[in-house]
């Protein structure tokens, strides 16, 4: 009997060997080379928000980078994470607060507390970046070398994505049907531009440029679609309407390295060169029963990355494709992975 024993463990670890693990968990130390931040949002009044890296040079995943590297969790419902030189701003939403670490070893620098609910992170000049609100109905002025808030900017609703043209910021607001336009020296909104339903998501291609994805309403059968705005002019100067309201779980909006190519998240993962006169009529990449989550596209070598949440509980898994939609690897990172932050040593 115990033969029998010895020989089914042979052969069970002889099995082991040969099935190849995706990624495999790395001490996290962000800096071994370029990779991507994986920010998991992690389950609504949980408290189980992470960030993970993917070492692309070693094929190789660290998890839970904040709490192993500070002895505490990271909060809850993490939203964003922004890369500003030697810093990285992690945008808490739930836990109303953004978390500043050292991107090599992601050790606490300073908390910036006394938000509402804090989107999205967007310097506007050495000194200053706005922060976008889902509650508060303002936009939060934060001083870059104190890490303290030093002002709100009144803007009715729930903003989003943020761009900077010049002196200029460019705020998404969701549910309603303006792009709001803030002087970034005065600190106050200076203009609007009317686009679609929901504007969300925004990007700036190669000629400066903006383009906003609107969801649209799917409750009043408004379809979405994507704007070309001119900062300059302040108009838009294209509109491309989707064909139908479907938008999957949640849009996303987000441009190639040499910003010549837009990907967008509706269901499916869709690809659209900005001089195309037509939105696209098939996906790149099908979600085939996945809930598509987040997107990401390597600056470098144009690599697709998208999440899938399955069931907004488990570790969602991370898909990477090449640029003509054929799949790279597969892995799995933390709950409800829902953007990607490129990172170059």
């Amino acid at each position: 009997m115990i033969r029998w024993y010895i020989l089914l463990l042979i052969f069970s670890l002889a099995i082991a060997s040969c099935q190849k693990e995706p990624a495999k968990p790395n001490e996290p130390n962000a800096s071994t080379g370029s990779g991507v931040f994986i920010c998991n949002e992690g389950g609504f009044g949980f408290g189980n928000a992470s960030v993970s890296f993917y070492d692309l040079e070693k094929d190789s995943l660290s998890d839970q980078l904040f709490q192993r590297a500070n002895g505490r969790p990271l909060g809850d419902v993490l939203q964003s994470m922004y890369i500003r030189d030697s810093l990285a701003y992690l945008l808490v939403n739930n836990s109303n607060k953004i978390e500043v670490v050292r991107v090599k070893d992601f050790k606490s620098v300073a908390t910036i507390e006394g938000l509402i609910s804090p989107r999205y992170f967007l310097p506007v000049n050495a000194d200053k970046a706005y922060v976008s609100d889902l509650y508060a109905d303002v936009i939060s002025v934060v001083d870059l070398e104190r890490n303290e808030i030093t002002g709100t900017i009144s803007l009715k609703g729930w903003s989003e994505e943020m761009a900077l043209s010049g002196t200029l910021a460019f705020v998404t607001v969701r549910e309603n049907r303006f792009l709001y336009m803030l002087d970034t020296e005065l600190d106050q909104v200076v203009d609007s531009i009317e686009v679609g339903f929901n504007p969300s998501s925004i990007q700036q291609d190669k000629n400066g440029m903006l383009w906003v994805l609107c969801s649209g309403d799917q409750g009043t059968g408004e379809v979405g679609g994507l704007y070309q705005v001119d900062p300059n002019s302040e108009s838009v100067l294209r509109i491309l309407a989707f064909s139908d309201t479907e938008i999957g779980g949640w849009p996303r909006l987000r441009i190639n390295g040499s910003r010549d190519t837009l990907y967008y998240l509706k269901e499916a993962v869709f690809q659209f060169p900005i001089g195309n006169a037509n939105l696209p009529e098939e996906a790149l990449i099908p979600a085939d029963d996945r809930i598509f989550y987040g997107l990401g596209i390597h600056p470098e070598t144009g690599k697709v990355f998208v999440s899938d949440v399955i069931d907004y509980q488990q570790k969602g898994v991370i898909y990477c494709y090449d640029q003509e939609g054929s799949l790279l690897r597969s892995f799995k990172a933390g709950v409800i992975p829902n953007d990607f932050v490129f990172y170059e040593q």
